[in-house]
Formats: structure tokens, C-alpha cells, sequence
């Protein structure tokens, strides 16, 4: 008798565990993390022409269409700059059904081309379903509210959850195991509460985890976005920026240390930095503003020694490495700011 006890009581424990450990995989709900095969459709703005964005952006959508199974196009464009992508749609031999173009007023409001910072957010439901979600770009929340419109209806989506936070997608990450890496950043930017912030990304990105990143001194990274400082890879592995100023060292080595006590194992790629052209500031020169495109990774290229590392770690953890132009540094941005990946 005792025996069986134990025996139920030993399946129920084990059921329990299972139960309560987030998955280890492909995520069963929340954002897909970005090492997810999942992500076939490309989300850009081509609404401010100025180059060299101009230029970088047109390779980004080449090489994604190059490097995607049954790749899908969703693309802002103002109205006035449709004949400029003309050339570059027709040499890449995809149907109408795989290209949806955008047109938007060409206005200064309508000039951004960060799509990251303005996108919606999709969300993976336990049903296998998605949902986007809306965060405010700016305090005024109608602002760029054509756009995010306009994404969610070429996505499928006839209306978006608007929650009332003042949120940049680049700000959030997502792992395989469900966990919500947010920068410190959105605690700065709305006068709420971080139980009140945490409730709402709970209730509406549905992670397993919320785990708050530091961030860097405004003085020598201006956004306070996380994809600039790090990196979330496949199979728990992770890439997080260094610095020789001590402290963006003292943040970053944080960061690191953060990471690995989630489980991640941490590679260290050192971060360069040099006046912007425009306006003489700082700029953050890291590798870690990339995109995941299945097996291939998408990097700023600084023509700097530190090109060569960047290279050979990528190529250490999995990845085929295809540089870009990093020039794109000097307005707050890379790779990853440009672009927005959905399933």
C-alpha cells in the first residue's frame, strides 16, 4: 500500500514540474521568439527615401527574400515613391500574393523608417492563433496610427488590442522559453507603476517571464533599446555588446551576468563607438542590432577589426553571416530597427 502511494504521489509530482516549466522550444503562446523558422513575412518602411537607408533597406529585402522559404513583403511606401522599389520587386520574381505595398501620405510625420519602433506587436495564442497587439509610439498615440492600421489589416487583422503604453518594440525581446526581456527604458517613459507596466505586459503579451534589462548611459546610446547591447540566439545562447568606457562596461557586464542567470550561455562582442556625421554625438557601433533569418544572420559592417570577430563568432554559434553597411548607426539604428519579422 505505502508503495502505491508513493508511486502516485512520485507521477504527480513529476506531472506538476511539467506542468509549471515553461516551454523549451517553439513558444505555445506570447511573441515568437526570433529564432523562430516561423517568421516568413518582412515588415518595412519605405516611406523616407534618404540614403544610405535607402540603399541598406533595398539589400535587407533582397537578401530576406533570398535567404526565406515562401517569403511574404509588407511594405510602407509613400505615395509619391512607389516607382523607386520597382526594379528591386521585379528582379526578385514574387507574385502579387507575396507583396503587399502601403501607401501612406508623404508627409514629415510619415517619414520614419524604423518600423520597429512603431509596428504592432503578433502574439501566439495557445490555440495557434495570433494576435497583434498596439503600443503607443510617441505620446501621441494617433500618431503613426495609419501605419500600424494599415500592417495589421495587410497581416490579416481587421483590428488590433490597443494597450494605453508608451512601448517601442525594440525595447522587448522574446526567447524560446517564453520570457519577456524588457529594457528599463519603458519604466522611464510612462508615468505608471512597474506592477501596473508588468500587469499589462502580462495580460498582453502572455510571457512566462518579464525580465527587466538594464540600460546604457543616454550619453553613449541614445535609444535605451535592448537590441542594441543584446543578442538572444538558438539553443540558449546569447551575445551580449562590450565597452571599453566603464560604465557601459558596468551596464553590459549586468546585462551578461543577467543572462547566464536565466540559463543563456554569454559570448562577448566588443562594441566600437564614433561621432555621428549629422549632428557630432556618440554612436554606439554594436553587432548585436541584427536579423535572424533561419540559419543566416543579418549584421551591421563598421570596416573596423572588430568586422572580423563579429564574423567569426556568428559563424561559431550557427549562423551564415551576411554584413550590411552600418552606417545606418548614425541615425539610432541598424538591421534590426529597419525591419520587423512576423509568422
Amino acid at each position: 500500500m505505502k508503495s502505491i502511494l508513493f508511486t502516485a504521489l512520485l507521477l504527480f509530482a513529476i506531472t506538476s514540474a511539467k506542468a509549471n516549466c515553461p516551454p523549451l522550444m517553439e513558444n505555445l503562446d506570447g511573441i515568437p521568439a526570433e529564432t523562430s523558422e516561423r517568421l516568413s513575412t518582412l515588415a518595412m518602411s519605405f516611406s523616407d527615401m534618404t540614403e544610405p537607408l535607402f540603399s541598406i533597406k533595398l539589400k535587407i529585402l533582397t537578401e530576406f527574400v533570398k535567404h526565406t522559404p515562401k517569403p511574404k513583403l509588407v511594405l510602407i511606401v509613400a505615395s509619391n515613391h512607389h516607382s523607386k522599389l520597382n526594379d528591386t520587386l521585379e528582379n526578385l520574381n514574387l507574385n502579387k500574393t507575396q507583396v503587399k505595398l502601403l501607401p501612406v501620405q508623404d508627409s514629415f510625420w510619415f517619414k520614419s523608417p524604423w518600423i520597429r519602433d512603431f509596428a504592432p506587436v503578433m502574439v501566439k495564442l495557445k490555440n495557434g492563433k495570433y494576435k497583434a497587439v498596439s503600443f503607443n509610439y510617441t505620446d501621441d498615440s494617433s500618431e503613426y496610427a495609419s501605419q500600424k492600421l494599415a500592417i495589421e489589416h495587410a497581416l490579416g487583422f481587421k483590428s488590433a488590442v490597443n494597450v494605453d503604453l508608451k512601448l517601442l518594440p525594440g525595447e522587448i525581446t522574446a526567447d524560446e522559453s517564453d520570457r519577456l526581456f524588457v529594457s528599463e527604458t519603458v519604466l522611464e517613459n510612462n508615468q505608471k507603476s512597474k506592477n501596473e507596466i508588468e500587469k499589462l505586459l502580462m495580460d498582453h503579451l502572455l510571457p512566462s517571464e518579464i525580465v527587466w534589462m538594464p540600460r546604457l548611459p543616454r550619453d553613449i546610446e541614445s535609444t535605451g533599446h535592448g537590441d542594441m547591447a543584446f543578442k538572444l540566439l538558438k539553443n540558449n545562447k546569447a551575445i551580449v555588446a562590450q565597452s571599453r568606457d566603464s560604465r557601459a562596461k558596468r551596464i553590459l557586464d549586468q546585462m551578461a551576468a543577467l543572462l547566464q542567470s536565466k540559463g543563456y550561455e554569454v559570448s562577448r562582442l566588443m562594441a566600437g563607438s564614433r561621432k555621428n556625421r549629422f549632428n557630432g554625438n556618440p554612436v554606439f557601433l554594436s553587432y548585436t542590432n541584427s536579423i535572424i533569418v533561419g540559419d543566416s544572420v543579418f549584421v551591421p559592417q563598421f570596416n573596423r577589426k572588430s568586422d572580423g570577430e563579429a564574423l567569426a563568432l556568428y559563424k561559431k554559434l550557427g549562423y551564415s553571416v551576411i554584413f550590411f553597411d552600418g552606417t545606418s548607426m548614425d541615425f539610432g539604428g541598424a538591421e534590426h530597427c529597419l525591419t520587423y519579422l512576423y509568422p
